[in-house]
Formats: structure tokens, C-alpha cells, sequence
């Protein structure tokens, strides 16, 4: 009888437990997309649903889900409408008390949501908006992909890209910047409120935009080194070097020139246009001056719509009590501060072995 009583209360548990719901957004990843799914059906967090999103794939990756998986939302989109938008059109569709977006050629493990939901369920942490995981390189086992994100003042990131994966930094449990979308567990109510994904992003720096977001709003980041995930990476990158640089590099200028909201704008402008002068010349350097001054172009032409962005995010913090609170923003980002350039030269050493890999 006690037995049965223990079994009864688990199961009791485990049909009370929120409901999740995946977000997958796909393009051409035929070689990697079965893993993915097959990780997320072999969870042990038992109430989840998958909303899968095809951007106009030609590679027979979205016939492939279609004959070998039964998924709750499936929808093939007209066109390819780059991550961030379609990222959207899948939240529309969740009913999840939470989201975890899982990116196509991302593999995780099977208590990869347990353990990220848990984050949440202990409330240790206050005003958690994110959960960001340990993202681990598929390839290179022994090596970080990503490990949360930090962000400088100035407009560099750092994701703990190529630690060791036994190294101290990526091992504890602790409150970081925001979370690199790759593998990231978000609370759908707080999303609700602040917005996913900037659409004009189409891909590269939305998620860094949406976590920098959450903090103006007053929402926390937890990294959780317990919720593994390995992460191919690199493929689409690497053969489109170009096109990531002008998005990559003409996002970074998006996200600077609508988030630095009030004095932050005016404090980190200069250090700004510093820090990407010396990029421009790395990028001269190695043969990529044109698409990075192509990025800086498009950038320029998106003024207009950048200042009607600002000027809303401006009204909804204000309208939010947080614009006071800016301050507390940059707090996040002077505490990434200590060993700044250690973390610049690696920032560098970063785009050197990207550009040296293609």
C-alpha cells in the first residue's frame, strides 16, 4: 500500500508540473535536425509540446520531419524569414508556461529541461525572466560553446566560448547577462510582456537583444551548468562568412543604438566607436573590410526606424517604473568588467579563429 502511495504522489507530480513548450526554428538542417528532435522527445520532463517552424527549407529536412515525427505544431513558412522572426511566429502558438527555444543542429540531454526548469521551481533567484545552459561544442567535447552571455559596455559579448568545459567559470551556478538562444528556457508571461525577438534582426544578436531587454525591464539570467546541451555550430557560419558578418556586425550597432537607453548611450558612445574602429581594421586586415562596412551602411539606412524603436522601448520603461532603474542595467555589465581586456583579446581571438576556420 505504501508503495502504491508513492507511485500515486509521483504521478500526481508529474501531471501537475507546467507545461513547456519547444520552439524549434528550422532551415536546410537535414543533418542534424532528426538528433535534435529525438533529444527533445527523449526528455524526462514529462509536459512539453513542440512547435516546429520550417523557414522555406530546400534540402528535404521539413519532408523528413514530416514522414518520421508527430509534432504538435508544425508550420512551413512561405519564405525564409531568418531566425528572430520565425522564433515569433512559433510563440504565438505555444500555450507553454514556459519556452524553451532549442535551436535546429542543438542536441541536449535528457534531463537538459529538468534541470533548467528547476532554476524557476527554487526560487532562489529573484525576477528570473531566463535560464541560459551549458552549450557544449559537439565536435570538440572538451570545449565550451557557449556558457551564457556577457555583455561590455561598449558593445562586445562574451559567451565563455572555448573553456574547457571543466573549467571553474563554467561549472557554477550563477546570474549572467542574458542567455545565447542556442538552448534557453524563457517564462512565457514575462515574454508576453517585454516582447520576444526584434524581427529586424532576421539572425545573429537577437538573443543578446533580448536578454539586454529583460534587464532594462528589470528580469534576471541564471546559468545553469546542470542543463548540458551540445551544439554543431559553425557550418552555416563558416560557409556564409560574409553574410554573418553583415548581420552580425550591423546588429551589434542596432542593439547599441536602441538599448544604451538614457545617459548609458552617452557614456559608452565613444568607447563604442572605438572598439568597432579597431574591429574594422582586424576585419581590413584578413580580406572583410567590405561586408563589414556593408553592415555599417545598412545600419545607417535603418536610423529612422532605429529612433522610433528607441523612442517606444523609452515610453514602455518609463510607462514601466524602470526607467529610473537604467542604472542597474550597467551594473550588469561592470561586473563582466573585471579582466575587460582579457575578455576583449579574446573576443578577438574569437573572430580570428572563425575567420581562420572557413
Amino acid at each position: 500500500m505504501k508503495h502504491y502511495n508513492v507511485l500515486f504522489h509521483e504521478r500526481l507530480v508529474r501531471m501537475e508540473r507546467a507545461k513547456i513548450s519547444f520552439i524549434v526554428v528550422n532551415w536546410n538542417g537535414k543533418k542534424t535536425i532528426a538528433e535534435c528532435l529525438d533529444s527533445i522527445l527523449s526528455q524526462t520532463y514529462p509536459n512539453s509540446e513542440i512547435i516546429f517552424i520550417d523557414n522555406f527549407s530546400s534540402d528535404g529536412s521539413l519532408e523528413l520531419v514530416k514522414e518520421k515525427y508527430t509534432i504538435d505544431k508544425l508550420l512551413a513558412l512561405d519564405r525564409n524569414y531568418g531566425y528572430a522572426r520565425a522564433n515569433n511566429i512559433g510563440f504565438k502558438h505555444a500555450r507553454g508556461e514556459y519556452i524553451a527555444l532549442v535551436n535546429n543542429d542543438a542536441v541536449l540531454s535528457p534531463d537538459w529541461l529538468e534541470k533548467a526548469v528547476a532554476v524557476f521551481q527554487r526560487g532562489h533567484y529573484k525576477n528570473v525572466g531566463s535560464v541560459a545552459t551549458k552549450n557544449i561544442d559537439y565536435y570538440q567535447r572538451h570545449l565550451i560553446d557557449t556558457a551564457g552571455v556577457e555583455f561590455l559596455g561598449f558593445g562586445a559579448g562574451w559567451d565563455y566560448k572555448n573553456l574547457p568545459v571543466d573549467s571553474k567559470e563554467v561549472n557554477q551556478r550563477k546570474e549572467v547577462f542574458g542567455a545565447c538562444a542556442t538552448a534557453a528556457l524563457y517564462k512565457k508571461n514575462i515574454i508576453d510582456s517585454v516582447g520576444l525577438f526584434d524581427p529586424n534582426y532576421f539572425i545573429y544578436f537577437e538573443d543578446t537583444e533580448l536578454s539586454f531587454r529583460l534587464r532594462l525591464f528589470g528580469y534576471t539570467c541564471v546559468y545553469e551548468p546542470e542543463a548540458v546541451c551540445y551544439h554543431y555550430g559553425g557550418d552555416k557560419r563558416d560557409k556564409n562568412s560574409r553574410y554573418y558578418m553583415e548581420f552580425g556586425r550591423r546588429n551589434i550597432e542596432f542593439l547599441f543604438f536602441k538599448n544604451m537607453q538614457g545617459y548609458l548611450f552617452f557614456k559608452y558612445f565613444l568607447s563604442h566607436c572605438a572598439y568597432e574602429f579597431v574591429l574594422f581594421l582586424f576585419f581590413l586586415s584578413v580580406g572583410k573590410g567590405r561586408p563589414f562596412l556593408k553592415a555599417k551602411v545598412q545600419f545607417l539606412k535603418s536610423l529612422g526606424y532605429l529612433f522610433n524603436e528607441r523612442k517606444k522601448l523609452k515610453s514602455a520603461l518609463i510607462k514601466a517604473g524602470k526607467f529610473k532603474d537604467i542604472f542597474r542595467v550597467e551594473q550588469c555589465f561592470l561586473r563582466s568588467k573585471r579582466g575587460l581586456w582579457d575578455k576583449v583579446i579574446k573576443a578577438v581571438r574569437g573572430y580570428g579563429t572563425y575567420m581562420n576556420r572557413k
